[in-house]
């Protein structure tokens, strides 16, 4: 009989019935609290607190710890995730039986779910990144209308989307460096995706902030170039262009009006950007007009004149 006095009172400890001050004790068998002195019974039909499995770590102190009673529950596999795996040298049958008895649906499920674990402690991610991977993978699983598309990427580029939608965008070379997908493979499933989830697109100052950092930039150009990027948008100078593109123009047009020495090239904004040099001249030409409707000007700019007509 398992008899303890765990998480009593002094005052649950003394019996009533006998006045003995230390005698009272949890019988986790019967439920009841009970006296080992005189065998009085003060209260019955107990709820046991403790853990409902035994503790192996003191005999098991590598490898997963044996003390989880498993998961949580997972609305989107057919069992809740609460299922039976079972391991070991012996349990090939059992296991390819089970393989067998799941539904395609719950597989591809779990080896996203594996996936999306692996790829965001890589990555260093945010629960909420991952959660929204998770959600709108559901969703896109259960249309069917991104069957037969690689898995991998549209797993990578919906880290992508979601980290944006959280406010940390993620750079398509970084995604491949840790995930083993393409850029090419990412991008274009990302946005076939974006499309068909009705993601709304990034506003291009939340690239603003993630290029600066990497370009090395002062606050104030970091925050001139957010303010230029703010009003391109609220003009809807270029609306259809990458919120990145933006950004990057934005970042230009910021640096050459800085009179200091921290004038960065279009090539140098290109690299962190991960834009074409190309793509961000013609976007600078298209903003190039609007020049004095989306600068505010500060005393450390040169003159908005001054700005580089790019050919």
């Amino acid at each position: 009989m398992s008899i303890s006095n765990h998480n009593l009172c002094s005052d649950d400890l003394r019996c009533k019935n006998c006045k003995n001050p230390d005698s009272m004790r949890f019988c986790y068998k019967e439920g009841n609290l009970v006296c080992i002195s005189c065998g009085f019974v003060s209260h019955s039909r107990f709820i046991d607190p403790t853990a409902e499995w035994r503790n192996f770590s003191d005999g098991n102190s590598s490898g997963v710890d044996p003390r989880r009673a498993g998961g949580i529950v997972n609305e989107a596999l057919s069992d809740g995730g609460i299922g039976v795996f079972i391991r070991g040298k012996d349990s090939f049958k059992v296991n390819e039986f089970e393989k067998r008895m799941s539904s395609p649906q719950d597989k591809a499920i779990f080896t996203a779910n594996q996936k999306l674990t692996d790829w965001s402690h890589s990555l260093n991610l945010q629960k909420g990144i991952y959660n929204r991977a998770m959600d709108f993978y559901e969703k896109i699983k259960k249309s069917k209308k991104l069957n037969g598309k690689n898995m991998n990427a549209v797993l990578a580029a919906l880290l992508c989307i979601c980290s944006r939608l959280e406010k940390n965008a993620l750079q398509f070379s970084l995604v491949e460096a840790k995930t083993g997908v393409s850029q090419n493979d990412i991008k274009k499933c990302y946005m076939i995706v974006k499309s068909l989830l009705k993601v709304p697109s990034t506003h291009p100052k939340i690239f603003v902030g993630n290029i600066a950092s990497k370009l090395k930039l002062e606050s104030h150009l970091t925050n001139a170039a957010t303010d230029i990027a703010t009003k391109i948008s609220d003009l809807g100078i270029v609306d259809g262009k990458n919120p990145r593109t933006i950004a990057a123009v934005s970042l230009y047009i910021s640096l050459s009006l800085s009179n200091d020495a921290q004038k960065k090239s279009i090539k140098d904004i290109s690299y962190y950007a991960e834009i074409a040099d190309n793509t961000i001249k013609n976007a600078y030409k298209d903003i190039y007009p609007k020049r004095f409707e989306i600068i505010k000007k500060e005393e450390w700019m040169a003159p908005l004149d001054t700005l580089p007509f790019v050919n």
